[in-house]
């Protein structure tokens, strides 16, 4: 398996697989959101299996203004689930992020997706919230956090880059 880089021309080949995730809402607007790939604010990598083609790809997204980054897409083609290569994935992603000096990592999935959770539980995220109706009426998300080694937590007495005094 070989990790790289996501760049433009992988766009449909992730699409290929990922369709039934990413093409529902809501997530309806990924192809768009992904076609405007590579952007400054974003880490993404795939997975490329012995076969030449594209089984996994992870984005990440981190808004200058911000120390915490946000994964946006995790997806592991089924024949090649449980293997390692979402967590290869990510950890890519998330080395990236400690280069750039980032504090932490969050990302939210549905609350039924009981799966997702323990492998980010399993990756030391911890759940921070429960948001009603996230995803629409009656689905829930859960919203977990990992916080990098280096990183230290915003005190609550400092402001946040963006409040005006």
């Amino acid at each position: 398996m070989q990790f790289r880089d996501f760049v433009p021309a992988d766009l449909e080949e992730v699409f290929s697989f990922a369709r039934a995730l990413l093409d529902v809402p809501p997530f309806d607007g990924a192809r768009r959101e992904l076609s405007r790939y590579p952007r400054h604010d974003l880490v993404a990598k795939v997975a490329v299996g012995a076969e030449g083609r594209i089984v996994g790809f992870c984005a990440a997204t981190h808004p200058y203004w911000n120390a915490i980054a946000m994964v946006d897409y995790l997806v592991v083609e089924e024949s090649h689930r449980k293997r390692g290569v979402g967590r290869e994935l990510l950890q890519s992603v998330e080395a990236e992020l400690v280069r750039a000096g980032l504090r932490g990592v969050c990302v939210q999935t549905a609350l039924w997706n009981e799966g997702a959770i323990r492998f980010y539980e399993r990756l030391d995220y911890e759940r921070l919230a429960v948001l009603p109706e996230y995803f629409g009426s009656g689905n829930d998300a859960v919203w977990l956090h990992r916080r990098f080694p280096h990183g230290t937590p915003r005190s609550a007495t400092t402001p946040h880059p963006l409040t005006v005094s």
